[in-house]
């Protein structure tokens, strides 16, 4: 990131706790390795820190969510979010939050900002899509242009013919007119 020369505002960096490490010890160890990795370059903040994916329980899980809450107080991290989670898991940490800002005072559970999933014309998650817009978390789509096979598609070929641009030209359309990703 230094050797590109950019000023740190043209840089959003984002990082996430592996599956593996989806607990509150295992989150701030991959917190600090990613500091120290990475931080000189970022003066000082990771701009968006995930949660992989829904493992460990819940216990672990909330561990976690707690974890990138704090980094968020030290001014570690800007935002925070979580990545694969479905409709139950989202309503989960949703809960949690609200029981905690309740306890404790606004703020202190957190902000979901966004949950990353994959999602395309193939895979459209209209119940995750729907629970996010209500809950005003932003999806950040992952695999918008699909993997080669879904880009051979009959449909996505004629579609992408009849208007004269290419499948991932089409795909991209669809994510933007969804507004999903």
């Amino acid at each position: 990131m230094a050797a590109s020369k950019l000023p740190r505002s043209s840089l959003f960096f984002t990082s996430k706790v592996p599956p593996k490490q989806i607990s509150y010890d295992g989150a701030k160890e991959c917190i600090e390795a990613t500091m120290k990795a990475v931080g000189s370059d970022l003066d000082g903040y990771i701009d968006l820190y995930l949660l992989h994916a829904p493992y460990g329980g819940t216990e672990n899980r909330l561990g976690a969510w707690k974890a990138l809450v704090e980094a968020v107080k030290e001014g570690k991290i800007r935002s925070i979010g979580v990545s694969n989670y479905g409709v139950h898991h989202l309503q989960e940490l949703e809960d949690y939050i609200k029981e905690t800002d309740a306890k404790s005072g606004q703020g202190s559970g957190g902000v979901l900002s966004v949950n990353q999933v994959e999602l395309h014309p193939w895979l459209p998650r209209p119940d995750i899509v729907e629970w996010c817009h209500k809950c005003g978390v932003v999806l950040e789509a992952y695999s918008p242009l699909v993997r080669t096979r879904e880009n051979e598609n009959p449909l996505l070929l004629e579609i992408a013919k009849k208007h004269g641009k290419t499948p991932a030209q089409v795909l991209v359309r669809w994510s933007l007119q969804k507004g999903d990703g």
